[in-house]
């Protein structure tokens, strides 16, 4: 087993591709625990994942993708050729981003999936050359570097998406109310840091704000008005949380026009002042940090 990090190697953060190319025996893998994503690609042979009690058997060619796995591992038969890349979920939330396919990829990546690679030749050539240009990147780190990884998993995650079939033309057979409430949701994943009002996205989509209201209450049972507030906290709660920002400057990133207004904000849609709240991440991030387990990122 050869291993590549694609960042520091003791950084929570990091990135881990392994390819695993037909050993003579059956081997097991311990893989992902806490916030991490897995992605296997399955070319040659066969192999079983165990996640939470689920086992999921994987005959090549094939790829298949876990969110936020827990206590997973991996059995892989004698002979067996198989990618395995562990994605943190703060590269995976940079790469989905605040672009109007955002909504789209959150979808898509929010659940266990798995793609038959038969007669994905342009997808399984991607997959190759896309891992092989971060573990490159890694290998020579220029300016920049960080930003083209992202990058780069952001390309990975729309290739597998369109091949997975979350497509327009797929949306086209969707009703009207379907189509309008995945329009709002791109509409709010490219644009909730101008915090728009109601009405604003019901004109951009062409329909009133009471039956703007009317979707969103009946499918997602919250007005639209929570829905926006919410996103905002989220993205809040990650710059809290991941990001070097004061919150000063966060507020700012987040389009409030004074720190006041974020700090009334935030603690109306948590009950916490952001400063209480990032100071209560900080003292669980150590108390973890003192009992981290070991993983398939800490293999020699």
């Amino acid at each position: 087993m050869r291993k590549h990090p694609l960042q520091n190697e003791h950084s929570q953060n990091s990135v881990h591709i392994s390819l695993h190319r037909g050993g003579l025996q059956r081997r097991v893998f311990p893989l992902a625990t806490g916030d991490q994503s897995i992605l296997l690609t399955v070319m040659d042979g066969t192999a079983v994942l165990h996640n939470d009690g689920i086992e999921t058997a994987l005959q090549a060619p094939v790829l298949h993708w876990v969110p936020k796995a827990s206590n997973a591992r991996l059995v892989v038969e004698a002979g067996t050729a198989v990618e395995i890349v562990l994605l943190p979920e703060e590269t995976l939330l940079r790469a989905i981003g605040d672009f109007s396919i955002s909504a789209d990829l959150h979808a898509t990546f929010n659940r266990a999936l798995s793609i038959n690679l038969e007669h994905q030749q342009n997808l399984k050539s991607l997959i190759s050359s896309t891992l092989n240009y971060i573990q490159r990147e890694e290998n020579q780190p220029q300016m920049g570097s960080d930003m083209m990884i992202v990058a780069h998993v952001r390309l990975l995650l729309v290739s597998i998406m369109r091949a997975y079939g979350i497509t327009d033309r797929e949306m086209g057979g969707l009703g009207s109310n379907a189509r309008g409430l995945q329009r709002f949701r791109q509409l709010l994943e490219a644009n909730f840091r101008r915090h728009w009002t109601v009405s604003a996205y019901a004109d951009q989509l062409g329909m009133s704000p009471d039956r703007l209201h009317a979707i969103c209450t009946r499918d997602l049972g919250k007005p639209p008005k929570a829905l926006i507030d919410e996103r905002v906290a989220r993205e809040a709660s990650r710059g809290l949380e991941r990001s070097s920002l004061s919150i000063e400057q966060l507020a700012y990133s987040l389009g409030f026009r004074e720190p006041a207004y974020f700090n009334q904000f935030f603690k109306r849609l948590t009950g916490i002042p952001p400063g209480r709240y990032r100071k209560m991440l900080q003292a669980r991030d150590q108390a973890d940090a003192r009992f981290a387990p070991a993983t398939f990122a800490d293999w020699p």
